[in-house]
């Protein structure tokens, strides 16, 4: 198990690296400009990858985080086509499709997400920052599943 992880992660580091070079400064300018137009990512479907296939029966979903640099991370992917480019279809983990307002509605808020890494579009999120943004959309959510339930 410690070796499928150990790959998989040089499998992100190894497209992480292979992007052109950009300094510390340009970096930490890059994740500070998620504007609201990035975070309307989330308004849509995304694609996550799973830690195992789902239980239907318990309904729970296991995401995978990675780590790189000492820094965990949420892979995210705006689409099934952007999975593939940035795994380079390396990755065989279950891999799912979720609407964005019911990822950050799981969330504990400590994360960061980062979506399409090692693409051009890559961009970083802080969890915390997106369940601000989107606080009213997860509550309306939150109560149209439990008014489901109720059923």
């Amino acid at each position: 198990m410690k070796l499928k992880i150990y790959y998989i992660l040089l499998l992100f580091a190894v497209g992480c690296t292979q992007q052109p070079k950009q300094n510390k400064e340009t970096k930490a300018a890059q994740q500070t400009t998620n504007t609201k137009m990035d975070q309307a990512i989330f308004k849509k479907k995304v694609v996550i990858i799973l830690a195992k296939e789902m239980d239907d029966a318990s309904g729970q979903i296991n995401i995978q985080d990675f780590v790189q640099d000492g820094k965990p991370f949420i892979p995210v992917f705006t689409s099934l086509e952007k999975f593939d480019e940035s795994t380079r279809g390396q990755l065989k983990n279950p891999k799912i499709e979720i609407d964005g307002i019911l990822l950050l509605s799981i969330l504990h808020g400590n994360e960061t997400l980062r979506v399409n890494p090692s693409l051009e579009d890559e961009t970083f999120f802080p969890a915390d920052a997106l369940i601000a943004a989107y606080k009213e959309d997860i509550i309306k959510l939150t109560e149209a599943l439990k008014a489901s339930k109720a059923k």
